[in-house]
């Protein structure tokens, strides 16, 4: 049961991370179009 803690938690952290790179690179595609 722990180890099924674990492997959600990290995948909410994955998660988080790639939100984060998609904003980054959205903020950065716009910098560059405009």
């Amino acid at each position: 049961m722990v180890k099924n803690k674990e492997k959600t938690l990290n995948r909410v952290i994955t998660g988080r991370e790639n939100f984060t790179f998609l904003v980054e690179t959205k903020k950065y595609f716009s910098r560059e179009l405009v």
